[in-house]
């Protein structure tokens, strides 16, 4: 279910704003090991500011010709056509690579840099917004296949809004 990237960056700085509330309304519950997840909101929030920020480099790159992996041929594989067809992804099939998996222990201030360096990343894409579609080389998803730059974004919002729906269930929101 593609959709406009314009629509895409709206839909993520919405969400960013939602992990930012959540964070000042829920303080110090927000830090704690609740049932139904290994991981606290948290760092659910630390992961999804992470491997975004991961993201939204490499869409840069795409756009600019300078991403390392870059190839014009590749497609997504079943699962990445899977998640970006239905917009979802399934909870508790994969296992965040080593990079992007949350420390043990986070504190709020940590919590809260990498959310803004996220951010900052996600804005850095809004110039390039018109030029997305125009990328025909793809790079590589650990799990979803080869990507272009448009899919990225929408791979982007789908990871963010996955992450939102577990904290939200976490947090009984």
């Amino acid at each position: 279910m593609p959709t406009a990237p314009e629509t895409e960056l709206a839909t993520l700085r919405t969400c960013y704003d939602t992990l930012a509330t959540l964070l000042d309304r829920e303080g110090a519950r927000f830090f704690e090991k609740l049932p139904g997840s290994d991981w606290t909101p948290a760092q659910h929030a630390w992961h999804v500011a992470v491997a975004n920020g991961m993201m939204f480099k490499g869409i840069r790159l795409l756009c600019e010709g300078r991403h390392p992996q870059a190839r014009p041929e590749g497609a997504p594989n079943e699962i990445g056509r899977h998640v970006l067809a239905t917009g979802r992804m399934p909870r508790g099939r994969a296992r965040a690579p080593e990079a992007v998996r949350p420390p043990d222990t986070l504190d709020i201030t940590a919590l809260r840099e990498a959310l803004q360096r996220s951010h900052q990343g996600l804005e850095a894409l809004a110039p390039l917004l018109s030029r997305l579609s125009a990328v025909v080389e793809r790079a590589p998803h650990p799990f979803l296949g080869w990507l272009n730059a448009t899919e990225w974004l929408q791979v982007a919002r789908i990871h963010t809004m996955h992450h939102l729906h577990i904290i939200d269930e976490l947090l009984g929101a």
